[in-house]
């Protein structure tokens, strides 16, 4: 499928597909936020014509976050293409906070999510910049070397992103108004041998 196209075309779906996965994974860092009281803003995803024009689009951030005694803060969000849950078993010693070369302000947030969307390291500037190195790696993806910003990860705080589901009660048993085991069901209710309803 991919031999009629050209290495710009090529280029061109793997962006769209990683843009895709990366607003999914904001959209998960956007409710984890808002459920512990924070407002937050998703910035509307606009893809470019062509690729051509992708230096005319830029990353002006994933997730913004604020409440009422605290300012606007940049969320920057990574969609990893592995899993993991905590510290334990996250598989590399550093966590990729972001570019060395990107021009601009840093995020105030870095949230390396995995890649089931369920959890997520999150790097906090203020608090582990001293800790960062500045290292080259070779982005497999793109075929060139890249200037990264690593941060250990004893320096993150890994976070389940989606709350586990609440129990829902048994449909299938339920105890009569007496205490009793439930043996049928009946009008919303469940009752006993002894106050069974016709």
């Amino acid at each position: 499928m991919t031999d009629d196209l050209t290495p710009d075309q090529i280029e061109e779906m793997r962006f769209r597909n990683e843009l895709e996965r990366s607003h999914k994974a904001s959209l998960a860092v956007a409710g984890f936020l808002q459920r512990r009281g924070w407002q937050v803003e998703v910035p509307e995803t606009v893809i470019r014509p062509r690729f051509e024009d992708r230096h005319k689009y830029g990353d002006k951030g994933d997730v913004f976050m604020w409440k009422d005694d605290v300012p606007r803060r940049k969320v920057e969000v990574k969609w990893r293409s592995f899993d993991f849950t905590g510290e334990d078993n996250f598989p590399y010693q550093t966590i990729i906070v972001d570019r060395a070369t990107k021009s601009g302000v840093l995020s105030d947030l870095y949230f390396n999510v995995c890649r089931a969307l369920t959890h997520s390291a999150i790097v906090v500037t203020a608090l582990s910049k001293q800790f960062w190195k500045t290292v080259t790696l070779f982005d497999r993806k793109k075929g060139h070397e890249v200037m990264v910003f690593e941060c250990p990860k004893q320096h993150a705080d890994f976070v389940e992103l989606q709350p586990k589901p609440k129990a829902l009660p048994n449909p299938f048993f339920g105890h009569c108004q007496c205490g009793d085991p439930g043996m049928f069901f009946a009008h919303g209710k469940w009752f006993c041998n002894e106050h069974r309803v016709a």
